[in-house]
């Protein structure tokens, strides 16, 4: 599963005193699709967001009061303006009460 996956959590782990759901984005940032990429990130944080307000979080960690968190593995670096969009997507979601954190994976080479 990967961000091209609509309406499916990809990982789903309890990390200290966080429910993490993540998303993996493995496709290339290029410049001619670009917003079509964003779209499709945005698209699949709207159903994490979703997941997370209707209970179904709750619902798979019932026995401890876990903070939603999102977390976004990229497998590619992303542009700065995707870091400037991410810096105020996270400041939305810290008001809805979800914490958004990023991260660079780094794959093994063979």
């Amino acid at each position: 599963m990967s961000v091209v996956d609509r309406g499916k959590i990809d990982f789903l782990y309890n990390e200290d005193e966080f429910a993490v759901t993540e998303i993996l984005d493995h496709l290339i940032w290029e410049h001619d699709a670009l917003i079509a990429h964003w779209q499709m990130l945005q698209d699949k944080l709207k159903d994490y967001i979703g997941f997370i307000y209707s209970g179904q979080l709750k619902e798979m960690f019932p026995e401890k009061e876990y903070k939603p968190r999102i977390r976004i593995c990229f497998v590619e670096q992303w542009p700065e303006i995707v870091e400037k969009h991410l810096l105020r997507q996270k400041e939305y979601y810290k008001e809805l009460g979800v914490d958004l954190v990023w991260q660079l994976e780094q794959t093994k080479e063979s």
